[in-house]
């Protein structure tokens, strides 16, 4: 049996370590147009092989992360997972790849990959998977990402049109409604796009 890496993700609990990350943010500009300055420590090693570490350090060596250097780094995790015999696809976006779904955020910006992974082979993907990223694009996704993190106006902005779109298609908001009602109405509703 074969199964796919493919998920929703949803919860207050991420939805709050998100939040967190978004501190100061206020618009979304577009990610390929618009650069990131990043002055501080990365939030993790990028792990001890010298590829990945060149390449990070490469990439933040000018202060910025770019889409496409993101997607670079991306892409190099993918490969990894490649090398270690997985059949990967991506990098993913919306609606593509599995979907992460989070009050304020446009899952547009965030990639995504499917694997196709056997049962007996699913607990050497997960480690496969996080040692890849680590070396590879975890620091890199971590910052780019950081720079479209909502505010708490921006989250709720959000699941007002969540809310309401779901009305409009029929599907089922409680009083008062929930954010669990505002993820799943994704799609048909995509309440990133505002009015």
């Amino acid at each position: 049996m074969v199964s796919c890496y493919r998920r929703r993700v949803i919860g207050r609990a991420l939805l709050g370590a998100v939040a967190a990350l978004c501190i100061g943010c206020s618009q979304v500009p577009s990610p390929s147009a618009t650069p990131i300055v990043f002055r501080g420590r990365l939030p993790a090693d990028p792990g001890p092989d010298v590829g990945g570490r060149a390449l990070q350090e490469a990439i933040f060596a000018d202060g910025k992360v770019t889409f496409d250097e993101y997607e670079r780094a991306f892409s190099a995790a993918i490969q990894c997972m490649r090398d270690e015999g997985f059949d990967v696809e991506g990098p993913l976006r919306y609606p593509d790849g599995y979907v992460l779904v989070l009050p304020g955020f446009d899952p547009r910006l965030k990639l995504t990959l499917n694997a196709h992974v056997g049962n007996d082979a699913e607990d050497r993907f997960g480690e496969v998977n996080a040692r890849c990223q680590a070396q590879w694009s975890y620091a890199v996704e971590w910052v780019f990402l950081h720079q479209f993190a909502p505010t708490e106006a921006e989250i709720q902005e959000w699941l007002e049109r969540a809310w309401e779109c779901a009305r409009e298609h029929g599907l089922p908001v409680s009083d008062p409604p929930t954010v669990e009602e505002a993820v799943n109405a994704v799609p048909p509703c995509e309440p990133w796009e505002g009015d």
